[in-house]
């Protein structure tokens, strides 16, 4: 048996499940039952429409809906025996799987509402969420200002230049290598620039100095110096967090303007994979 509470304002009835003991426990209009063994709810009574209740006849349930009437209430809800020889407490309303009807008019009702908005939503509508998730999943390419490089070389000396694309500019500094065999570097000697004219590969354009040593830095191919990398003379210790980074804040040397003999001298040089096994020897 289950006690029923006079309607609530917005249509609602209050259900008190029994206790173990089959009498309904004292309970509360606010807050949780007073005793631990008892379930309160509360069952929607609002009215179906017209148009709700003849769409609602023609759904395919497992069992056939009670006849609407405003009085309907959940005493014809059906209440799964209890079984004394269990120790488990007795369950209020039976587990709902899929194939069982609504419990009531009004939750009736709302399926019915749903199915009318799925149906009536236009079909663009139902195609704007998988039509964003592909665009999201879509890699998108980010184009920069930045110089596109065409191929990096070293030297026997650990030099490297990156020629652009159009092999007319570069721009030089060290190699990891030879960062780490310098240990931490305290000074960077650059040059003047812009300079006046070219330099020949193999001669000096710049310096290094380390706690264990110095070494020239030279011309990894016949080039003029553009610009030379200015935070180096304040934080000489970039060279050796990224010696190879060209960017802003990296550890490059100097900005080159290349010849057409500089470009062809940059193919002469050992790409990646030559100058790790040059190193490795």
């Amino acid at each position: 048996m289950r006690e029923q509470a006079p309607k609530s304002k917005r249509g609602l009835q209050r259900v008190t499940e029994p206790d173990v003991g089959g009498q309904p426990p004292p309970t509360a209009w606010h807050g949780s039952p007073t005793l631990p063994h008892a379930t309160e709810y509360f069952v929607a009574t609002y009215p179906i429409s017209s148009r709700a209740r003849a769409h609602t006849s023609s759904l395919s349930l497992s069992s056939p809906l009670p006849p609407h009437d405003k009085s309907y209430s959940s005493s014809t809800l059906p209440v799964q025996p209890h079984d004394s020889s269990s120790s488990s407490l007795p369950l209020a309303r039976p587990l709902r799987s899929s194939h069982r009807p609504p419990s009531s008019p009004a939750m009736a009702a709302s399926i019915v509402c749903s199915s009318l908005r799925a149906a009536a939503r236009p079909a663009a509508m139902r195609l704007a969420a998988p039509c964003r998730a592909a665009a999201a999943a879509t890699p998108f390419r980010r184009f920069t200002t930045s110089r596109m490089s065409l191929v990096r070389k070293y030297t026997k000396d650990h030099e490297w230049v990156d020629l652009s694309a159009d092999g007319k500019t570069g721009v030089i500094g060290i190699s990891t290598y030879a960062a780490e065999q310098l240990g931490d570097v305290v000074y960077v000697e650059l040059p003047e620039a812009p300079a006046s004219d070219f330099v020949d590969q193999g001669d000096a354009i710049g310096a290094v100095e380390s706690v264990k040593s110095a070494s020239d830095i030279n011309a990894p191919v016949r080039c003029k110096v553009v610009a030379a990398n200015q935070l180096l003379e304040e934080k000489p210790a970039t060279i050796n967090q990224v010696p190879e980074d060209d960017s802003n804040g990296g550890g490059w040397i100097v900005r080159v303007e290349v010849d057409e003999e500089g470009a062809r001298q940059v193919g002469e040089l050992m790409d990646a994979e030559a100058y790790k096994a040059f190193i490795e020897e």
